[in-house]
């Protein structure tokens, strides 16, 4: 269930969940979760899974792996 992680995830994060919820059900949200569509059906290659980890629009899988370790490390070292 969804909802039931996002609730979830807005705790373990101190995000009130109610915001998240009001943007997810909104027009702007409907157009945000259509934009992320959109872009990841013309990701080139194509994603076999999710999630799929690009970065500056690459996705290789020695890439995946580090960001399943250390997302934020990953991050780190691209844009340092």
């Amino acid at each position: 269930d969804v909802e039931t992680v996002a609730v979830q995830c807005a705790e373990k994060t101190s995000i009130d969940y109610s915001k998240v919820s009001a943007c997810v059900q909104s027009r702007l949200g409907n157009q945000l979760q259509h934009l992320n569509a959109a872009q990841t059906d013309s990701l080139q290659p194509q994603h076999q899974y999710v999630p799929w980890v690009t970065v500056n629009g690459v996705h290789t899988e020695d890439m995946e792996q580090q960001a399943e370790k250390d997302l934020i490390g990953l991050i780190c070292k691209t844009y340092k």
